[in-house]
């Protein structure tokens, strides 16, 4: 019987790859296309935290075996190695079958809109996955999004999971500038920066979260950089004051001095198109 049983679920899996959906022992599952099923599979997960929960998953295609793996698994469910903020539980996870880890963000909610965004398809986590994207495709470098997820039941603890490729010995760009003093290497980041803010916003994008400390570089050479905590928007014909408020969240920054804030801005400019 368990043989039947086990082939059955072999060949509708096989079928519902071909229809373009695809549930791998989910409890429900979302039709997805066959042309955008190369590039997100949707899923639906019930109680994954709470009994109640009922999560909608978003999955980049190339990982939703690994992700299916994970859920089985109950890697979702680890405890968090250490908290983002008061309203984010974090953890690093291994990627089994394939190199490197995988960097997973479990966030609640903050303000009573995060309630509401998350039943018109705005998400923290799904406006970070869509955001990276985005950067990425205009050359603005940020860890490889892999899943978003929203729990479209009111009573989880979680609203979102946000779920990308774990930047392994690099460091946030803020607490860089507090412990090197090296000019040249300061300079080479302050450049990198600048250059990729300028890239943002010559495309009409503003990133509503742009900092230092939502930069991570690698110290050993510091023009590899990576966006985080992405949140972007169009700036529309409101660039002259989106342009103002990104540059004072940086000058904010109480580590670089003034001649390297006017380089900073300096670099911005020429890198302006």
């Amino acid at each position: 019987m368990k043989a039947v049983l086990s082939r059955k679920l072999e060949t509708s899996t096989s079928r519902n790859r071909r229809q373009g959906t695809y549930t791998h022992g989910l409890e429900y599952p979302v039709h997805v296309s066959p042309l955008r099923a190369q590039f997100d599979i949707k899923l639906i997960k019930i109680s994954l935290f709470h009994p109640l929960d009922i999560w909608i998953f978003k999955v980049d295609a190339n990982y939703h075996e690994i992700i299916a793996e994970m859920l089985v698994n109950g890697m979702f469910l680890r405890r968090a190695d250490f908290c983002g903020t008061c309203y984010s539980d974090v953890s690093i996870l291994p990627m089994h079958k394939r190199k490197g880890n995988l960097f997973l963000k479990k966030i609640k909610p903050q303000i009573a809109a995060d309630h509401i965004r998350r039943y018109l398809g705005l998400s923290q986590a799904l406006r970070e996955f869509r955001s990276s994207r985005l950067l990425t495709e205009i050359n603005v470098p940020c860890p490889m999004p892999i899943l978003a997820a929203t729990n479209i039941s009111p009573l989880g603890v979680y609203e979102s999971l946000f779920l990308c490729r774990f930047i392994s010995g690099y460091v946030n760009c803020s607490d860089f500038l507090a412990n090197h003093h090296n000019q040249a290497t300061r300079r080479i980041l302050l450049y990198s920066v600048a250059k990729d803010l300028a890239l943002i916003h010559s495309n009409g994008l503003f990133h509503k979260d742009s900092h230092f400390g939502n930069i991570l570089c690698n110290p050993q050479k510091t023009s590899q950089i990576y966006w985080v905590d992405n949140d972007v928007k169009k700036m529309g014909n409101r660039f002259k004051v989106y342009e103002k408020i990104a540059l004072r969240h940086f000058q904010q920054c109480e580590y670089i001095s003034q001649s390297e804030w006017e380089f900073f801005v300096n670099c911005y400019r020429k890198n302006l198109t």
